[in-house]
């Protein structure tokens, strides 16, 4: 009998250590959510903006939200369309059907249950937005010292501080009808055109949401005749009647920033009052326009890359722009059913924000976003990757997108300045060489002429621990006595070298670019100093610091005048600029996750496009309390309605643009696929392929390419992360090519390492396959990496090449890989 009862004991004895082994597994979860729930608390009590002394917060509660619920709950059908593909219309997530509307019932229920008990425990809170689309969740307030009680809520499974947004937009200064503008053409923009049936007919039909500050209604470039709203259009969420033909959608989403601020209550309008969103709306859909007849304007046709798509507005920065009315911003447009939505908003890594944005495009949304505008690093924003991509650009699925030159830069003839070369006889270039006049001196810019010696202040400080033509220490006593200084931009501010310079004797600063800035223009501030300055381009600046030491070297000085342009003060002057080099200001990768970013660049340094003409005081017209009017955006503001202006804030909506066309060439294509034609057909000339793939992506956006690629790659980019390196590393990914044509393809592959070290090393198991019509293949890259590797912290990056003869390749495609290695 005991013999028999052996194994029931041993079984008793199994369930019993299991049980005991799994609820200490349980126990440790517990732990390691509960420290991660305090961590949480401590980053909102130093990050959350306050509301009547209250931190602001957003809850995200435990069950799935509606685009990623995969019917785990009895009684509840799957509502994402990765567990039910049918529950869609278009592509897009189906939000009216009966699964969507039956779970939102329960969400919204749960919620109300989670409420009481939070209302019975902390009466104080104070809730703003809910969100149970993208997220499930909620905006609120509560007292400081409860924000650890609501967090111990067993519904809430993670807490996050609301902080500011700002847009991505720079600030600097900004006969024959000529041809569309040139940031069309750098991008190829015609034949994409043609492909879709021209211009007159690009983007019909397709809904382009601008989550942003909104956008001038009245504005020319905002409307369109010819177009008749979808059925069910237009919608508002204020009484205001704002909508119309081309802007579909007018909706204000104000943050609990303002909410309970007591702001003038004009605020609260979806009608643009600083001109960022209205800038945005044109690059992405602006309609096509003659400007000859526009007092003010260049005499330029132009228009957006998308002119007959849709767009829907929704304002989130009411006036400031919060993490929370971004998020509502971004939920309702998916509602609203847009088939692509830009943001050119953007905060340090924002773990919401990304999960919001990612969630978006498994509803089956594009999302295209800016990349942000902090330069290399290191940097204020840096995130723990080193990075200073912003989310939601760091958002895996989303489009992120960098800034490149355009052809040109623009500003107001008030705006500039020029130098001309007197004696000796100069090379024509050096003739007259306009620049950009500094800001904010204690002496305005000469409204007659400087003449005067022109020193390049490399001759005098050259022993200068800065290096030399810095001037960012002290200078000899009287080296620049009664002469105009050349100095080169870097290493201390404007200020600092102008000051430099005036102790030296010297009249007035002329600075030339770095190497890495080029030949873009800024406007330098001067914060004060006393000396006027002149701007110039770096060609322009090498080429005078080059003519004065062949004048000095024979013993000979170099005579130059200082002067404003002799036209009227209005008049728009432009000045070419070599186009496609990245912009100094573009963010830079790795995504927090070390994921590559930015995806691609386009142009966004001197984009001209529309801007608000109603008020120069921007979101200043209305009264503002100090501390708000020292938060809002500067205006994008001038009488033509047209102005120049910098920023990955305007290079995103042309990419948005991109996507909405090539949405309305391949309808059936999903939001991945979209982002993976226009990843791995970026075109990378010299200038860009020298930059590392985590400053310009994949490249500059080829909208020919994009005209006839017939095949996707799932995934467009690849980063294997951060690596410690003690033994031998192998890692592997495989990718899946798809062929979208009605032939049968042959695909080439080759691969290339940009960075040699016999230590790394990356293979294909094969260099060609076949796919058939409508069918996938697959193909898989090995990296291997030695302990010999280089010691310290090193990135390595490749790429591989796909080729098919022209079949559905137009030349071919690009995949680029990275791996940080750590020895």
């Amino acid at each position: 009998m005991k013999q028999r009862r052996m194994p029931s004991v041993i079984a008793a004895l199994a369930i019993l250590f299991f049980s005991l082994a799994s609820a200490a597994g349980s126990s440790v979860r517990q732990t390691e959510a509960l420290q991660r729930k305090r961590a949480q608390v401590q980053a909102v009590l130093e990050h959350a903006v306050r509301v009547a002394g209250h931190p602001a917060v957003i809850v995200i509660l435990e069950d799935e939200p509606i685009a990623t619920y995969r019917g785990t709950k009895r009684g509840w059908a799957a509502t994402s369309l990765a567990a039910a593909p049918d529950n869609h219309i278009g592509g897009k997530l189906d939000l009216n059907s009966a699964r969507s509307r039956a779970y939102a019932a329960y969400l919204q229920r749960q919620q109300e249950l989670f409420l009481a008990k939070v209302r019975e425990q902390i009466p104080e809170a104070v809730v703003h937005f809910r969100y149970t689309v993208l997220l499930n969740g909620l905006a609120l307030t509560v007292p400081a010292e409860k924000l650890e009680l609501l967090a111990m809520f067993p519904e809430v499974v993670e807490i996050f501080p609301i902080v500011e947004i700002f847009p991505e937009s720079r600030a600097r200064a900004s006969g024959a009808v000529l041809p569309l503008d040139t940031s069309h053409a750098l991008m190829g923009a015609e034949d994409l055109w043609q492909a879709v049936g021209g211009r007159e007919n690009a983007g019909a039909g397709i809904r382009i949401g601008i989550v942003d500050t909104g956008v001038d209604f009245d504005h020319p470039m905002l409307q369109d005749a010819t177009l008749t709203p979808p059925s069910g259009f237009p919608r508002a969420n204020t009484g205001e009647n704002l909508a119309n033909g081309k802007v579909i959608v007018a909706k204000v989403f104000q943050s609990i920033i303002d909410r309970q601020a007591r702001l003038d209550p004009r605020f609260r309008t979806a009608q643009d009052l600083t001109g960022h969103g209205t800038h945005v709306a044109s690059c992405a859909a602006g309609a096509i326009l003659d400007l000859r007849t526009f007092p003010g304007a260049r005499p330029v046709v132009i228009s957006g890359v998308a002119p007959k798509a849709f767009l829907g507005s929704y304002r989130v920065c009411a006036p400031r722009c919060g993490l929370d009315s971004l998020l509502a911003g971004i939920e309702e447009a998916v509602r609203d059913g847009m088939d692509v939505i830009n943001i050119s908003l953007g905060a340090p890594t924002s773990a919401p924000l990304d999960r919001a944005a990612n969630n978006a495009v498994t509803s089956g949304v594009i999302v295209v976003a800016a990349a942000g505008n902090d330069g290399p690093p290191p940097s204020e924003t840096q995130n723990v990757a080193g990075g200073t991509v912003r989310s939601p650009a760091n958002a895996q699925r989303v489009i992120a997108v960098g800034a490149t030159t355009n052809a040109h830069q623009g500003a107001a003839a008030s705006a500039l300045g020029r130098v001309r070369v007197e004696e000796p006889a100069p090379p024509s270039e050096l003739a007259e060489v306009l620049g950009f006049r500094g800001l904010n001196g204690a002496t305005p810019f000469p409204e007659t002429p400087i003449v005067a010696r022109l020193v390049d202040v490399d001759l005098v400080d050259n022993g200068a621990a800065d290096g030399g033509g810095l001037a960012c220490e002290p200078l000899p006593a009287g080296s620049l006595a009664g002469a105009i200084a050349l100095i080169q931009r870097g290493q201390c501010r404007f200020a600092e070298k102008n000051r430099n310079a005036a102790a030296a004797g010297a009249l007035a600063v002329i600075f030339y670019n770095t190497e890495a800035g080029g030949d873009t223009l800024i406007t330098p501030d001067l914060s004060g100093a006393p000396l006027p300055a002149l701007f110039l381009q770096r060609r322009a600046g090498l080429a005078l610091k080059q003519f004065i030491n062949a004048v000095e070297r024979a013993g000979r000085s170099v005579r130059a005048v200082l002067e404003p342009l002799d036209l009227p003060g209005e008049m728009i002057v432009t000045v070419p600029i070599a186009p496609d080099h990245l912009a100094d200001f573009s963010s830079r990768g790795p995504a927090s996750s070390f994921a590559i970013k930015p995806d691609v660049v386009a142009p966004g340094l001197s984009s001209y496009a529309a801007v608000q003409d109603d008020d120069p005081r921007g979101e200043a017209r209305f009264p503002l309390p100090p501390d708000v009017e020292r938060d809002v955006q500067a205006p994008l503001y001038d009488p033509s309605g047209f102005a120049f202006r910098n920023g990955t804030s305007f290079a995103a909506p042309r990419v948005a643009g991109v996507a909405a066309l090539l949405k309305q060439l391949r309808p059936n294509w999903t939001p991945d696929e979209i982002r993976s034609a226009i990843l791995t057909t970026a075109r990378r000339p010299p200038q860009l392929a020298a930059q590392r793939v985590m400053d310009r992506g994949s490249g500059i956006v080829d909208m020919r390419a994009l005209a006839r690629v017939l095949t996707t790659v799932d995934a467009p980019t690849y980063s294997f992360g951060s690596i410690r390196i003690r033994q031998t590393v192998t890692r592997m990914k495989t990718f899946t090519v798809k062929n979208h044509s009605s032939q049968l393809v042959t695909y080439r592959l080759a691969l290339t390492m940009t960075h040699a070290d016999p230590a790394i090393t990356a293979t294909l198991n094969k260099t060609t396959f076949q796919v058939r019509p409508g069918g996938t293949g697959q193909f898989t890259l090995t990296l291997r990496i030695a302990p010999t590797i280089a010691p310290g912290t090193r990135e390595w990056e490749g790429f591989i090449s796909i080729r098919d003869d022209g079949t559905t390749i137009p030349a071919q495609l690009d995949i680029p890989f990275w791996v940080r290695t750590v020895r």
